[in-house]
């Protein structure tokens, strides 16, 4: 029955489809349409205990109210995966809310010259005020030229206001920025951490890029970048400074695993080694040792979701306890339906951006611990 519960999810987030009592029907358009029924005889229930064996029956109203319309704005070849992952996270949410809702896709690179303004209108035509726009900070200053915005309620999931260097007008306060703050993680770990020699490696990716960016030169002793062509990490190691010396990986999970295990093989002995919400991963655990990782400590920004949600999307493979994004998008879904995130804690709205509570996690042989 899990299959089928899966197999009909599928349908209702991915392909779009328009179900009747006879057939399933799909067309492709221009914006993908996905449309949650009303089954009030077979409840959809995922719950471990409690999932009932049924036939969904099409009995959905005719009408549903434009208020509970959600337009989700993506570029597919700036964000590849979280594109996906983001549209199915708004309509899995929506699913464990049970409420009636369209979700309508608007891809920006197949879309009219690639032009935010025509997505906007056509957004509008639709009688739809609550846009999902999963943007980078690249694309800020087109939007914030755009006429009408007063008629929306934006959530931007992938952009934090520290980064995009902006404090929006007073105009703007319909625009909610929901990335969380790595600058805040470090600054926390370096707290923590009360050393006076900091060590730093990080790569040539744009995440790794802007982590370092973060790094004062006053804060750290020993700072080393690995790209595609001189991962010869040994040749980084030999530097007596790292010795003693807290370790800031601001690298991707792949890369800090070999740096771990490196630190490991060539006995190096640093105080701690510490990492942002880059690799509070559980892949952590299986790329290496446990002695690789016995001096790790992680900062975190995810809190705790409802049991149910969580299962909703694992069925799926959709993950939402280690993805940052999609917990921004859960957090951004809860804003537009209801303009608060009271329903979860740790989590408010100031000047525009969503702030988070910054956690810290020991990493165990096979788990997070948080540090009291």
């Amino acid at each position: 029955m899990k299959y089928l519960i899966v197999i009909t999810i599928n349908l209702f987030l991915l392909l779009g489809c328009t179900q009747t009592t006879k057939n399933i029907e799909y067309k492709y358009t221009k914006q993908n349409i996905v449309k949650k029924k009303d089954y009030k005889d077979k409840k959809l229930i995922l719950d471990n205990k409690n999932i009932e064996d049924s036939v969904f029956t099409d009995i959905h109203k005719d009408k549903i109210q434009k208020s509970n319309n959600i337009a989700v704005v993506f570029s597919s070849l700036e964000l590849g995966k979280y594109a996906l992952e983001a549209t199915i996270t708004v309509n899995t949410y929506l699913l464990y809310k049970n409420q009636d809702f369209n979700v309508i896709t608007y891809d920006i690179d197949k879309y009219k010259n690639n032009k935010l303004e025509n997505i906007f209108k056509d957004i509008n035509q639709n009688g739809t005020t609550k846009v999902m726009l999963m943007i980078t900070k690249d694309r800020l200053p087109k939007l914030l030229s755009l006429n009408n915005l007063s008629e929306f309620k934006i959530y931007i999931p992938l952009i934090n206001s520290y980064d995009a260097n902006i404090f929006l007008e007073e105009k703007y306060s319909n625009i909610i920025f929901g990335a969380i703050s790595y600058k805040k993680q470090f600054e926390k770990l370096l707290s923590y951490s009360q050393n006076n020699s900091f060590s730093e490696f990080y790569d040539n990716s744009n995440i790794g890029s802007v982590l370092h960016s973060y790094l004062t030169n006053n804060q750290i002793n020993y700072s080393r970048r690995i790209n595609d062509r001189n991962g010869e990490y040994k040749r980084f190691l030999k530097d007596k400074a790292l010795i003693g010396s807290s370790i800031l990986l601001n690298t991707p999970i792949v890369k800090s695993s070999i740096i771990l295990s490196q630190i490991n093989a060539h006995e190096i002995n640093p105080k701690e080694i510490l990492s942002s919400q880059l690799n509070y991963s559980p892949f952590l655990f299986t790329l290496t040792q446990k002695p690789d990782r016995r001096k790790v400590i992680v900062a975190n920004s995810i809190n705790k979701l409802p049991d149910n949600l969580v299962e909703y999307n694992n069925l799926l493979n959709n993950n939402i306890i280690y993805n940052w994004v999609n917990y921004s998008t859960i957090l951004g879904t809860e804003y537009l339906l209801n303009n608060n995130l009271n329903n979860f804690e740790g989590v408010e709205i100031k000047n525009n951006q969503v702030e988070y509570l910054v956690e810290l996690y020991r990493v165990r042989d096979s788990s997070f611990k948080k540090i009291d």
